[in-house]
């Protein structure tokens, strides 16, 4: 006999997903903390399988329970569809979208095309900047959705990725042994250089060997940043994720301390949300979170090669 997975398990299964936490998904669905809870162990049974594990104190999916998430969005995104289409449900309207550069050039045009061939009524506006810049334009209510690059996600915020930020600079160039060292560094307080700056801090004022730097290149654009790396001019720091073909990654063996990570997260209006706007997050959330590979600008620089 089939398993039949229910659309309302499946509802609650993506909220917890998207918040980490059954209170926080009790909250999007509309129901108890204890009635989530319980619509989880339902699901697992359904599943056949463990799908949540205690991590400390948290409560985190399994390998099998991460594996679930895209295909119930899937399902989720295919049945709402349906469901639209069967009552006519026309969605139209505007919906202003927020993206940093870096991950605009990496994940927006798979975005757009994807979003716009299944909603071709709503009207995209999209602004690219800093973080900093396009939070404080969501705060003003000028933007509907905003993707950010965050040293720590506030409570409310959607996790699309866990990023490592990478020391970068050019294949069979010696400019990284070269004292003082020529940094690239992004502008408008951007996470990655906050994390550069404090790390270089502590490796100089706790390690026996000072790593003496000096900022030859500041920009808001993380393709100013590629250039520069890529030229040989300086070593740069970004998103792991978006170091391209012609680059290699320092690490601490090469003499640079760890950077740690960022967070990208997706914030939104809460008063601004519509049937547009929700179903716009769901392509981001279900396009960031598709298992990439960790240099995925190698996908860009290699259309970019093709043209």
């Amino acid at each position: 006999m089939k398993t039949n997975l229910e659309i309302e398990l499946l509802r609650t299964f993506i909220a917890f997903a998207d918040t980490g936490s059954f209170k926080q998904a009790s909250e999007l669905v509309f129901r108890s903390q204890p009635a989530v809870s319980m619509q989880m162990k339902r699901f697992e049974d359904l599943v056949g399988k463990q799908l949540f594990t205690k991590k400390g104190r948290d409560l985190v999916l399994t390998e099998a329970g991460l594996n679930m998430v895209s295909h119930a969005r899937q399902l989720l995104s295919m049945h709402d569809d349906i469901v639209d289409n069967i009552q006519g449900q026309k969605i139209d309207g505007k919906v202003r979208l927020g993206i940093p550069d870096d991950y605009a050039m990496l994940f927006l045009p798979n975005i757009l095309k994807r979003f716009s061939a299944m909603h071709p009524d709503v009207t995209l506006n999209i602004k690219s900047g800093g973080s900093s810049i396009l939070s404080e334009r969501l705060s003003k209510g000028e933007l509907d959705i905003a993707i950010l690059a965050v040293r720590a996600p506030k409570e409310d915020d959607i996790v699309l990725k866990k990023d490592p930020i990478v020391w970068a600079t050019a294949k069979d160039d010696i400019i990284h042994t070269k004292s003082p060292l020529s940094l690239a560094l992004f502008m408008d307080d951007s996470p990655v250089d906050k994390n550069t700056l404090e790390a270089l801090r502590k490796h100089n004022s706790h390690d026996g060997t000072s790593l003496d730097y000096r900022i030859v290149l500041e920009s808001k654009s993380w393709a100013v940043l590629t250039i520069a790396a890529l030229s040989g001019f300086a070593v740069a720091t970004m998103a792991k994720s978006v170091v391209v073909p012609g680059l290699k990654v320092l690490t601490e063996t090469d003499g640079f301390p760890n950077l740690g990570h960022i967070h990208i997260v997706m914030r939104a209006t809460p008063d601004s949300q519509s049937i547009a706007t929700s179903r716009l997050a769901d392509r981001i959330m279900d396009d960031f979170r598709q298992d990439i590979p960790e240099t995925a600008g190698a996908d860009l620089f290699s259309l970019m090669e093709e043209s």
